[in-house]
């Protein structure tokens, strides 16, 4: 489901636009494959694809008065989070009763239980991972983002 979903909100060249060269493949002679492994794609994807998954679910809560539909919470299990939203995980700023404000709270999966809603559930996380695009990517990894990098990755 979540390849199909993908397919619908990202073109290829979309995807073509931000890999790290900018270019898609010349003529030549074809004689393997090289695949540059850059966590900044990885990034960038989920910059324009999460976005566009929120406006389905937006659009889903208009539909249902503030409410999901199925549909709307198979969006909300597929959406994932920008790294933006990840480092949030890492603000000093945010109280705990400020965690429902802040997406990334409620995508990471504690336990197999989704959402983070006390301070000690969010030191279990900031102690597994790094406030960097490798903690991201592990991050993803771990809840459910893996279809969405091997999507991104395979084009």
């Amino acid at each position: 489901m979540v390849e199909q979903v993908l397919k619908k909100l990202m073109r290829q060249e979309e995807l073509y636009a931000i890999l790290p060269t900018g270019q898609v493949e010349k003529e030549g002679i074809p004689i393997g494959e090289v695949r540059v492994y850059e966590l900044g794609f990885i990034v960038s994807c989920f910059h324009i694809y999460v976005p566009r998954v929120d406006k389905l679910i937006a659009f889903d809560r208009e539909l249902n008065n503030g409410g999901l539909s199925t549909l709307g919470y198979q969006a909300l299990a597929i959406r994932g989070f920008t790294f933006p939203e990840f480092q949030d995980l890492f603000s000093a700023h945010i109280s705990e009763e400020e965690y429902c404000f802040y997406p990334i709270f409620g995508q990471l999966i504690r336990r197999g239980k989704r959402g983070i809603y006390t301070a000690k559930h969010r030191d279990e996380f900031t102690s597994k991972y790094s406030n960097d695009e490798e903690g991201y990517l592990k991050a993803l990894y771990e809840n459910g983002c893996q279809p969405h990098c091997g999507f991104f990755l395979s084009g």
